[in-house]
């Protein structure tokens, strides 16, 4: 097994926030760790406080009680700039930056380690061009931020982070207001960057099914359940999710939607994703799919041209219309 340092550890800690006279704890006796090249994902559902948790291990908010330590140090003794070069932040907060380009965006990740002067030098141009070729942005550098799609923009946010060259990226809700495919190719973007630059990613995210299959570790937060830390399957199999969670028909263990098979059972033959959609494709309207049975369905393929052959003699080309003859008979 690779050895990972400790980017960040907390002892005892505490967070929350003060309204006048009277003192709100969140989460308290937090004693956790974050090491690198590990993408982390924090779950738990809407008001728990997984912000301020982040906030708090971040430096943008003091912890009630405890200590966080960045590679040993008290982060309460560090300045801003020497915080600025341990920890890059990106907010879901959106961005009203005016005119400027997504290089001169990117390029805001370098002013902790620049002079009054604010003159680039050439190392600083380095990073810049290293940020933008590591979440593909080349070929867009110099449009404007305006033009951007949602999916470009927090990439260019998170090559920010990355230009900023700290060791640890937090991330407050990524994906949030993205659409499928840019989802899956933020996640996926995030889990690689760990691998490429050994940095510790640990963001927080709702996206419970691609944290599964992308985080090297979960943080669980739940009201009365505390902080549960762990490796993703593990988590699973122990019922600690269904426990934060309380999900409603979905089925961990699956992966899949509980889907309620009260019609005939229909077995299936056949491979690989063709047998994964045609089963789906039955549960998902009535039929439970269990082998063994009378009726059953073999998958074919042939010249290109997938095919559903039945015991009954019946052939079909799609699975919409062997459905429908299922639900005639």
């Amino acid at each position: 097994m690779k050895t990972r340092d400790v980017l960040l550890h907390t002892h005892e800690l505490a967070v929350g926030y003060r309204s006048g006279k009277e003192t709100h704890i969140v989460m308290e006796g937090l004693n956790c760790e974050v090491m690198t090249s590990r993408l982390i994902c924090f779950m738990g559902p809407n008001g728990v406080g997984k912000s301020t948790l982040l906030r708090t291990l971040s430096g943008a908010q003091a912890p009630l009680a405890g200590d966080i330590f960045l590679k040993g140090k008290k982060i309460k003794e560090l300045s801003k700039t020497s915080l600025a070069s341990y920890i890059s932040v990106v907010l879901t907060d959106p961005i009203h930056v005016g005119n400027i380009t997504v290089r001169e965006l990117i390029s805001f990740g370098r002013y902790p380690y620049m002079g009054w002067n604010i003159n680039f030098s050439s190392q600083d141009a380095d990073a810049i061009d290293r940020a933008i070729d590591e979440t593909h942005l080349t070929g867009i550098e110099n449009r404007k931020i305006a033009e951007l799609s949602d999916g470009q923009r927090q990439k260019v946010l998170i090559a920010r982070a990355l230009c900023q060259d700290t060791p640890l990226i937090i991330l407050d809700e990524p994906t949030a207001h993205l659409d499928l495919n840019n989802r899956v190719e933020i996640i996926n973007l995030l889990k690689q960057l760990t691998r490429k630059t050994k940095k510790a990613i640990l963001m927080a995210t709702h996206e419970l099914d691609l944290a599964l299959q992308t985080a090297d570790e979960l943080w669980l937060a739940g009201y009365d359940t505390g902080l549960e830390i762990g490796f993703p399957e593990d988590l699973v199999l122990s019922g600690k999710i269904d426990t934060v969670f309380q999900l409603k028909g979905f089925d961990l263990k699956t992966g899949h939607l509980e889907k309620k098979t009260d019609r005939r059972n229909v077995s299936v033959n056949g491979e690989g994703y063709l047998l994964l959609w045609t089963r789906n494709a039955l549960e998902r309207n009535g039929y439970s799919t269990r082998p063994g049975d009378d009726l059953e369905v073999s998958i074919s393929t042939a010249e290109g041209l997938t095919r559903w052959n039945t015991t009954t003699g019946k052939t079909f080309e799609t699975l919409e219309t062997l459905i429908k003859y299922l639900d005639d008979l």
